[in-house]
């Protein structure tokens, strides 16, 4: 693990590698994201801005966002990106988790994990049912 990792960032690299989830780790302080990255996790969340961006970050730095154009936002996000949720887990198609949440990250299980535990809940509930 790097060291200036955050909790979350452990959290969500330990949960990954307890699931089989194969992933890559990218530092964004080495590695920026392009503009390109931005718009397409912009277009991947479900909340806006507030999917990526930490809104309590831009409040803390007396920044204006609510009424920023898109490409100011994403032109501050490049230079800035240390105002990204963080850590971003995202698989670049349909699938995107900021931060870390135990029910958001399950949408990152795998389809055989996941058959392995409706097969659990089933022989569960057949339990309780007889």
């Amino acid at each position: 693990m790097e060291p200036n990792q955050t909790g979350s960032t452990r959290k969500v690299r330990r949960w990954l590698e307890e699931h089989d989830v194969d992933y890559i780790y990218r530092d964004l302080e080495k590695d920026p994201l392009s503009v390109d990255e931005i718009r397409l996790l912009l277009s991947l969340g479900d909340e806006g801005i507030g999917s990526v961006v930490s809104t309590q970050t831009l409040t803390r730095r007396k920044i204006e966002y609510e009424d920023l154009r898109l490409s100011t936002m994403i032109e501050l996000i490049q230079s800035q990106q240390s105002v990204l949720r963080t850590p971003i887990v995202t698989d670049w198609n349909h699938c995107l988790v900021a931060g870390y949440s135990y029910d958001e990250i399950r949408a990152f299980v795998t389809p055989k994990e996941r058959r392995q535990e409706m097969a659990v809940l089933r022989q569960r509930l057949a339990a309780e049912a007889s």
